[in-house]
């Protein structure tokens, strides 16, 4: 059963093959990623992701990790000579998050066993798993980090409750948790929690886990370094932000590993679990207190610095960086859906964990704590429910599992009753059923979206290539211009370029001939724009009689000149270029 679920999952993943193939890639980070790819395995300095072709006053700055793009450039170099660089190119971006998934598959299993659950617990979590938004964090062309971080943290778990104890586990968790921080903001948040889930441990069984804090201490001391050194951008240039790994990780890191070692050599000798815990919280404590000195302000919000204005334009309709009252306000269904599983998954692992015996009742409360922990972070931005949900499957698998063993092997009303319930209450897909139910039916229905035909590669594809032309297009279809284009543009959906958003939006919501007189001063040269988009709606409603309003209408000013032919169909891009015809500047 756990097979067929595990290739179930798999082949599910596999369907989704063609939109890659075709260029469609998920989203705007993966078609980045892939450009990044590109610009490394065409000699950009591993140590500078910044985006040459975009053209902001930020001078396109990105704050990304080269460790995501080491896996997938292999794999191209790898499969060019065999396969050609184009479908080599196709192989690694499908092949990647599989590999991926089937690693994420192998470590819930392992999890649930380590819990001292049952084969058919361990195969429930998977097919919780499987009807969560989980997977989709591992479909065919999705190579931004999200699924290599889930896959990080699921590792340094199973390291974690590993029953041995072993120095190797203490290893294998101090390698995932220095990677979780190397790789992305949010990954530092879970390697955060994943060092102080060993902490729990520590406190609770005392000198039986203190050569484990030792290694992991040592094992971070080490390696914070070695990522500082090697990751971009690493030593070869200053890093103004707490976006990426920097000075202040690495001095974080460093200091949390001494003081492991120092927990975990000297302070075992304290018997008692509050003498304990008071040693611990004064540790992290200190720890954090580095971190945000080294420079100030790294805790906090990561996009406080972001303007106003961009913050109405863009960050609003990022789904990913929205709290759960802004989720619950604007979609009560996504709301009860998503954070009602949460919530089964807290019950079910409090649940597993008061029915454990001595040996299994440890790695069931670090369950807990966990979903605990990821839950608060979601609540926050439900970019953590990517996690929340891989762990709530685990706990709600794995109790539902366990309810229906309990009943087969009794077979009586009271077990059937509970199993029942089990069923009903337990799965993803029950809250997401509640949710719809709960929602008003009296909501206006969305819109069709019409992001993907904005985002059409075989148009960016069709674009002049006879000179490099510098496109002023919206935010969102920055990316797919960078990734199926030799053009320039002015702006990503990346909170390193506030200044560029900014213009995109101030640009599209002037007047047709203050905006020209604007867009010469820029040195644009074309325009791009899509009817139907979610961004160019917003601009369309900012400002009556704006350049936006007009192009939404059809109303082309006399200096624009179509270049791709359209039929005014929505969610047809369209590429104009800028002509001579003003009426003076």
């Amino acid at each position: 059963l756990i097979w067929l679920i595990g290739l179930l999952i798999i082949g599910r993943l596999l369907s989704m093959i063609d939109d890659p193939i075709k260029g469609l890639l998920p989203g705007n980070d993966d078609l980045m990623r892939l450009q990044q790819v590109r610009d490394l395995l065409a000699g950009q300095s591993w140590f500078d992701v910044s985006q040459t072709r975009m053209v902001s006053p930020e001078a396109g700055a990105m704050h990304w990790s080269r460790l995501v793009d080491l896996p997938i450039a292999a794999l191209i170099l790898l499969l060019s000579p065999v396969l050609g660089s184009t479908f080599a190119e196709s192989f690694a971006i499908i092949a990647w998050p599989i590999l991926l998934a089937v690693g994420c598959i192998a470590t819930i299993v392992q999890i649930v066993e380590r819990m001292g659950l049952s084969r058919l617990a361990q195969a429930c979590a998977l097919g919780c798993f499987l009807g969560t938004a989980g997977p989709g964090n591992f479909m065919p062309g999705r190579i931004d980090h999200h699924g290599l971080l889930i896959f990080l943290t699921l590792l340094g778990f199973a390291a974690l409750i590993s029953p041995t104890r072993s120095r190797r586990s203490a290893v294998l968790l101090g390698l995932s948790i220095v990677l979780l921080s190397a790789i992305a903001l949010e990954g530092l948040v879970y390697a955060v929690v994943l060092i102080g889930l060993l902490g729990v441990s520590w406190v609770f069984v005392g000198h039986r886990e203190a050569e484990r804090m030792v290694v992991l201490g040592a094992t971070l001391f080490l390696l914070a370094p070695v990522a500082y050194a090697l990751d971009a951008p690493g030593l070869a240039r200053a890093v103004e932000y707490c976006d990426a790994y920097a000075l202040p990780h690495l001095i974080a890191l460093s200091f949390g590993g001494a003081f492991y070692v120092a927990l975990g050599a000297f302070g075992s000798h304290f018997l008692n679990r509050l003498s304990r815990l008071s040693l611990g919280l004064v540790a992290g404590v200190l720890t954090a207190a580095i971190f945000s000195l080294i420079p100030p302000g790294c805790i906090g919000d990561p996009y406080a610095a972001l303007p106003d204005s961009v913050r109405e334009m863009w960050l609003q309709n990022v789904m990913e960086a929205k709290s759960f009252a802004q989720v619950f306000e604007t979609d009560i269904s996504a709301a009860i859906s998503q954070y009602g599983f949460l919530f089964a998954g807290i019950v079910a692992a409090a649940i597993l964990a008061l029915r454990a015996d001595k040996a299994e009742c440890l790695p069931r409360f670090l369950l807990l704590v966990s979903l605990v922990a990821m839950s608060a972070i979601s609540a926050w931005q439900i970019r953590g429910m990517s996690f929340g949900a891989v762990f709530a499957a685990i706990a709600a698998g794995g109790l539902a599992g366990t309810l229906i063993a309990d009943w087969w092997s009794t077979r009586g009303p009271e077990k059937a009753a509970l199993a029942f319930a089990g069923v009903l209450l337990l799965p993803p897909g029950s809250w997401s059923a509640f949710g719809e139910r709960l929602s008003a039916p009296s909501q206006t229905p969305a819109p069709p979206e019409t992001r993907d035909s904005c985002r059409d590669p075989v148009f960016f594809r069709s674009l002049p290539r006879s000179g490099v032309m510098t496109i002023f297009a919206p935010v969102d279809l920055g990316t797919s211009i960078l990734a199926h284009s030799p053009h320039l543009v002015f702006a990503g959906p990346y909170h390193r370029n506030p200044k560029a958003i900014e213009t995109i939006g101030t640009v599209f919501a002037l007047s047709p001939e203050d905006a020209r007189l604007e867009l010469k001063r820029l040195d644009a040269d074309h325009v791009l724009f899509c009817k139907g988009l979610s961004e160019t709606n917003h601009y369309v409603k900012a400002a009556e009689g704006s350049l936006a309003a007009g192009l939404d209408a059809g109303q082309v000013p006399n200096w624009l000149s179509a270049v791709t032919k359209s039929t005014g169909e929505i969610g047809e891009p369209i590429l104009y270029e800028i002509i001579d015809r003003g009426m003076g500047d």
